[in-house]
């Protein structure tokens, strides 16, 4: 897992012993498809940034994590073809997770 410092428009990642999650569901599917995020490890109500391939996501309204700490939202993914690297970063706790999606050359959406 990673803890993440917001600088600027960049993320700077650093490896962190801090357990946090990241899931993303289903894992690939066709260009034009959304995945559903799902994180845990957040404060209550905490902003959670997301971004696809160093592109921020700007969701309205802004996600938020629930008061568990959990977090679930559909993002659009990218139409390209092949493996996306997704990023989430909680403003308060500065905690960041990443995951993938893989944008396949058509059919349906796998888990």
């Amino acid at each position: 897992m990673f803890v993440g410092l917001l600088s600027g428009d960049a993320w700077a990642l650093a490896p962190s012993s801090v357990q946090k999650g990241l899931e993303v569901r289903p894992a690939q599917g066709p260009a034009g498809s959304s995945a559903i995020l799902y994180a845990f490890g957040f404060t209550s109500d905490e902003l959670v940034r997301v971004s696809v391939d160093g592109v921020k996501h700007d969701a309205t309204p802004p996600l938020t994590a629930y008061s568990d700490g959990s977090f679930a939202a559909p993002v659009p993914m990218p139409s390209t073809p092949g493996v996306h690297r997704i990023e989430i970063y909680g403003e308060e706790s500065r905690v960041a997770a990443a995951g993938t999606f893989t944008v396949t050359a058509g059919g349906v959406a796998r888990p």
